[in-house]
């Protein structure tokens, strides 16, 4: 490479540097007011709060409804329908 090659990028990316540090310089200097509120993230119940929230039991005593579910299931060997074939 010659010289004035080298040259030239090292001035191009001289350049480029104060460019980045002009506009960084400037983004900077554009802050939100004092009185901007931001998101918290995650923000927990107080216990006053969850006092009044209904819960499960982890628990029970007892066995839950039974309901009878077979109408809904497909006909005994209608579910294959290479039963014919036998395979």
């Amino acid at each position: 490479m010659n010289w004035e090659m080298r040259m030239g990028q090292q001035l191009n990316t001289a350049l480029i540097l104060v460019f980045a540090m002009v506009v960084g310089v400037k983004a900077q200097t554009n802050f939100d007011p004092q009185d901007t509120v931001y998101a918290s993230g995650a923000v927990f119940d107080t216990e006053e709060q969850l006092a009044d929230i209904q819960r499960t039991r982890t628990f029970r005593a007892f066995l839950p409804v039974s309901v009878d579910l077979s109408d809904r299931f497909p006909r005994v060997g209608a579910n294959n329908h290479h039963a014919q074939d036998g395979l």
